[in-house]
């Protein structure tokens, strides 16, 4: 994934000691309240799931990737599939639970604001959770501080021309994020919660 794509897809935030989930009960929220599906109730059909507002789409190291994360993510990111909409919203979920271990990726509140402004502005129509938005600004604002604190200066390039200058270390960069989520990735434990998808290859 180019870091120009990526960047559309930093966005909730980690709690001290996260619930653990378990992508093979799904997690269902529904007009009366917080539910676990068993088998019994999927087999229900397709009545039940007219009512379901929310549910949990895939787990990553035990915390949950919500539907409506997913949703938000795509309407301000560069992806109209689904699937691939979710794999980057994994990596993001990934990225910021890396992050924010480093205290020089702490925000302050006027980065925070900006970044809020700058994720509102991508959005097609209102804001349907603005509490969700304000959480995946932080981690998109989170994860560039790192990767600007952690990552930019390694990259050293040399060239008289400024646009090529430009575009070499654009591509540098792009090559150190995605070895960093290759790494993530490997030490992860990602679980999808449709059955009949299948995990994607080791990138």
């Amino acid at each position: 994934m180019l870091f120009s794509a990526l960047l559309l897809f930093l966005a909730a935030g980690a709690t001290a000691e996260p619930r653990a989930f378990s992508a093979a009960e799904p997690l269902l929220l529904r007009r009366d309240g917080i539910h676990f599906r068993s088998d019994a109730s999927t087999k229900k059909g397709r009545s039940e799931d007219a009512n379901i507002v929310e549910r949990v789409v895939a787990v990553v190291d035990a915390r949950p990737v919500l539907l409506s994360e997913l949703r938000l993510a795509r309407q301000v990111g560069a992806h109209a599939e689904e699937a691939d909409a979710l794999e980057a919203l994994i990596d993001e979920h990934l990225m910021f639970a890396e992050a924010i271990r480093l205290p020089q990726a702490a925000l302050t509140e006027a980065e925070e604001e900006a970044a809020l402004l700058s994720l509102s502005s991508r959005l097609p129509g209102p804001i349907g959770d603005p509490e969700a938005l304000h959480r995946m600004a932080r981690r998109q604002a989170t994860i560039l501080k790192y990767v600007d604190f952690r990552f930019r200066p390694q990259v050293r390039v040399t060239d008289p021309d400024p646009e090529e200058k430009a575009r070499l270390q654009a591509a540098e960069l792009d090559a150190r994020i995605e070895a960093w989520v290759k790494d993530l990735r490997a030490a992860a434990d990602v679980r999808y919660n449709d059955l009949n998808r299948r995990a994607p290859a080791s990138r």
